[in-house]
């Protein structure tokens, strides 16, 4: 006995997805003959995660019978959703089994991780409310026998019927192509097993036949051929075990039994791959040309241990006759349909009107029963005279005629398209736009065409400059010169039907206004140029001011330096630099001799003063210096003042001159 530790149940990993019961199933009639083509059971299953799961689901009933296995690929959301599985009708049908039914149910992620199991039981059904038409290949007429070589040569099976059985039956696992002719007396079969790319000797492939198409295992019949990768071959038949092995065409009603197997490329993928080939005379099985016979095929690949089958994905369809399909063996070439349209041509394979077409069928030898068409994967209808298209678009015509003894030929397909309208052609500059419709930078034209949903397409875009040569317009055009340009273009679709010539004028100013100052005095006149889109306006201010709009010359008021500023702007909404202009204004005052007057008062003032300060001084150092040095004291006093005004010096006084008194 051991006791954890404490968890929160939160702690652990959630289940991705669960089936949520209850379930629920219907039968469904897809075509109104009142009978069940399926047994639909519709799966709940609660996602706790987004993704992608797998739910197979087997069909059974009690005890321990198996009827079939279905598995189906879902994408879930989070939340609770339903799956339907779907049943074939048939298949319930052959088992001749009442329901109710019983229905195990797995859950898988897509790599196949467990996750869930479930147990269903529908409600109650009889086996003859199931729609009991097994599934039919219409073997085609050759007149010309497919060598048995284990090659696929190019087109070799081109009029063979065709089954893919992962696409007739999606739980089956190997890719592979099923071909089937006959020429009346022998059928071939390919088995072009497009999803086995390995070469292995135990790869192989088989055909069985029901003799007499009765269900009912015949003791000495119910023929299986079987052919494996190292080439072994093996004839069976009912109870009696190995007819012979390898096929021994010396044989009665033997001849022409072949088989062989190969390795290489087809019709339907280039790489090499594995490849099987059959012949089995029709004497050998007991059928001739017309038969209806009771058929199954199969393939294995070793390597990956995947097998497919038709008409059923079943391990059991070998074994149980009532679970084969049918074959149907034509009885001479089908007839060949020809198909005429008439309407006006236009380039590429279109149409510019309505197309009238009409269709011819021949058979040589039974006759020509009836003729059908379709359009664009609509209801088949009877042809009976000429039909006209008229709506716009690719059309897929399909048709296929049949002759009175039941030969179908392969569907054809025809190709009918119509475009009756013209294109449409766009322009789209960009660049940086400014004022008044014009760009102030390189601008990128770019055209665009479309031809509407329903068109044949764009073919040619074609563009021209100012009346230049046309070119071809394949990106898109730069256009950095200033300037107006006219642009023309337009564009021609794939049916050769061109729009109208379009028309688109580019105004292109990339370049701003140049100002220029002229002066008279106090008076500033303004010039500004704009070779492109022209001048919108001019403004300047004085020292700093506000920015006024120029108008026409201005004066600069007051004396003193001044600055006047100024630019332009264009009508692309281009703005100059701003320039700078220096105004001497003067001082505004009187002049004398083209001096200011109060400049020259404050000079004369200046010089006054030195001049009133130097006199008292000069005469103080004479009264002090004695007689004798009068003379050389005047000279060193006075020399200086008369260099500087370069005048001579004053004689001195008289010796016996008396010095004035000193004034108190």
């Amino acid at each position: 006995f051991y006791t954890t530790s404490a968890y929160a149940f939160n702690e652990f990993s959630q289940i991705p997805a669960q089936f949520a019961a209850p379930h629920s199933d219907h039968g469904y009639d897809d075509d109104g003959d009142l009978l069940y083509e399926y047994l639909v059971v519709e799966v709940h299953v609660n996602a706790t995660f987004e993704g992608t799961y797998l739910v197979e689901a087997s069909l059974r009933y009690p005890p321990y019978g198996y009827i079939d296995t279905v598995e189906v690929e879902v994408a879930l959301s989070r939340g609770l959703q339903t799956v339907e599985i779907m049943f074939d009708g048939w298949v319930i049908a052959a088992h001749d089994v009442d329901g109710p039914y019983d229905v195990t149910l797995d859950l898988y992620m897509d790599d196949w991780s467990y996750l869930d199991h479930d147990t269903y039981e529908t409600g109650s059904y009889l086996a003859t409310e199931f729609d009991p038409t097994v599934p039919m290949i219409y073997s085609h007429w050759t007149s010309k026998a497919p060598a048995i070589d284990g090659v696929y040569s190019a087109g070799e099976w081109e009029d063979a019927a065709y089954v893919s059985l992962v696409m007739d039956d999606p739980g089956n696992l190997l890719d592979v192509v099923m071909l089937v002719l006959n020429n009346g007396t022998h059928l071939f079969v390919c088995f072009d097993i497009i999803g086995d790319l390995t070469e292995d000797d135990e790869d192989a492939a088989a055909i069985c036949f029901d003799t007499g198409n009765d269900g009912i295992l015949t003791p000495g019949h119910e023929d299986s051929f079987i052919i494996w990768g190292d080439g072994s071959q093996v004839h069976e038949v009912y109870d009696l075990g190995i007819d012979c092995s390898p096929f021994d065409p010396l044989l009665p009603y033997h001849e022409g039994l072949a088989a062989a197997a190969g390795f290489g490329s087809s019709d339907h993928l280039n790489a090499d791959h594995r490849v099987f080939e059959l012949c089995v005379p029709l004497d050998l099985i007991g059928a001739s040309a017309g038969d209806l016979l009771g058929f199954v095929g199969g393939a294995l690949d070793l390597s990956s241990y995947a097998i497919s089958y038709w008409p059923l994905a079943s391990d059991e369809v070998f074994s149980n006759p009532s679970l084969y399909g049918d074959l149907v063996l034509f009885s001479s070439a089908p007839p060949s349909t020809m198909i005429v349209l008439s309407g006006t041509g236009g380039s590429n394979g279109w149409y510019t009107s309505t197309v009238e077409f009409t269709l011819t069928s021949e058979d040589e030898e039974e006759g020509v029963n009836y003729t059908l068409y379709r359009l664009d994967g609509g209801e088949w209808l009877d042809y009976t005279t000429p039909v006209t298209v008229s709506a716009e678009g690719p059309h897929t015509l399909e048709f296929y005629s049949v002759d009175l003894g039941g030969n179908a030929e392969n569907i054809q397909v025809s190709s009918v398209n119509i475009d009756m309208t013209a294109p449409e052609a766009t322009s789209v500059p960009s660049g940086t736009l400014g004022e008044n419709d014009w760009y102030t930078s390189t601008v990128m034209l770019s055209i665009q065409c479309s031809d509407g949903s329903l068109g044949s397409g764009i073919a040619s875009v074609t563009i021209r400059i100012d009346g230049g040569f046309w070119i071809s317009y394949t990106s898109p055009v730069s256009m950095s010169e200033d300037g107006v340009f006219l642009v023309e273009y337009y564009c021609t679709d794939l049916v050769g039907i061109s729009s109208g010539i379009q028309e688109l004028t580019v105004k292109v100013d990339a370049t701003a206004p140049e100002t220029t100052a002229s002066m008279d005095g106090s008076t500033v006149t303004l010039s500004a140029t704009d070779p492109t889109s022209g001048v919108l306006m001019t403004k300047y201010r004085i020292d700093d001011g506000e920015w006024m709009n120029y108008t026409a010359p201005f004066e600069v008021p007051g004396s003193g330096n001044h600055t006047v500023e100024f630019y332009s702007i264009d009508n692309a909404g281009n703005a100059g630099d701003i320039s700078v202009q220096l105004l001497d204004n003067g001082s505004g005052g009187t002049t004398v001799f083209g001096v200011d007057l109060w400049t020259l008062i404050i000079v004369l003032l200046v010089l006054a003063i030195i001049i009133g300060i130097s006199i008292p001084l000069i005469y103080g150092m004479r009264r002090k210096a004695k007689v004798s040095d009068a003379k050389a004291v005047m000279k060193d006093a006075v020399s200086p003042i008369a260099q500087l005004y370069d005048e001579p010096s004053p004689p001195p006084p008289p010796a016996d001159e008396a010095l004035p008194p000193k004034k108190d």
